[in-house]
């Protein structure tokens, strides 16, 4: 752990922990780290829907008049995302250091959330998982997602980014979060014991596709469901930057 790390430790307030055969800790490795801490604290609506363990139709997929999927529809089982944070992302930091790493053709990618949820919960190959003792998430940031400079536009700008990655952290948690609570239950009902993992993929392939239309009203309307006072300013710092 790095010395920047430990003082952050000890000027943030710590999220709590939860643990399932380990301990879930979210730690934030990088530059401008009180910049990451602000915006997690500041987030106004910190009530997130997850899924019920015992819905064995969650996955369900559901249509409006139109034929549009309603994709959180049956996330009904409300949950503090501050309390829960640390089981959806364990590390925020650069990119450096991340072996995983590739900007394949997204060259304007700024930062990712990466998590093994595939593997650990919702395997393609209908094999069972090891469930979510096994999970790993975390967010790593490009070197031009930085701040250029102190002023209030680059901070704004870094902050959105931060906030966009989160919110794949918090559509990942509406599966994980009740694996976490009880895991037997949302094999057996929920991913119908490998049955369904096609589904919970779809689900949460779905949530990622509104919020990466960059640069459009979806992506600002799914980070104001969190920050509903900030987020445009972030938005029109990050966009016109």
């Amino acid at each position: 752990m790095s010395a920047r790390n430990k003082n952050c430790q000890q000027l943030v307030p710590s999220l709590p922990k939860k643990r399932a055969r380990r301990t879930f800790a979210l730690n934030v490795e990088m530059p401008y780290w009180q910049y990451v801490w602000d915006v997690i604290h500041s987030i106004e609506n910190d009530m997130l829907l997850v899924f019920d363990p015992e819905d064995e139709d969650a996955l369900t997929q559901e249509t409006n008049a139109k034929g549009e999927w309603l994709v959180n529809k049956r996330t009904t089982m409300r949950i503090s995302i501050r309390e829960w944070l640390c089981v959806g992302v364990q590390l925020i930091g650069e990119v450096a250091g991340d072996p995983e790493a590739t900007r394949k053709d997204k060259e304007n990618v700024l930062a990712y959330y990466r998590h093994n949820a595939s593997t650990c919960l919702y395997p393609p190959d209908g094999s069972t998982p090891p469930g979510p003792v096994a999970f790993s998430g975390q967010i790593r940031l490009w070197p031009e997602a930085f701040p250029k400079d102190n002023s209030a536009k680059s901070l704004d700008s870094f902050r959105f980014i931060i906030a966009h990655e989160l919110v794949h952290v918090f559509d990942a948690m509406r599966l994980l979060v009740p694996a976490v609570m009880n895991w037997r239950k949302v094999w057996t009902s929920i991913l119908g014991q490998g049955t369904r993992c096609d589904l919970a993929s779809s689900h949460y392939e779905a949530n990622t596709g509104f919020l990466d239309a960059y640069a459009t009203e979806n992506e600002l309307r799914s980070v104001a469901a969190y920050w509903p006072s900030r987020a445009k300013k972030w938005f029109n710092a990050v966009r016109r930057a």
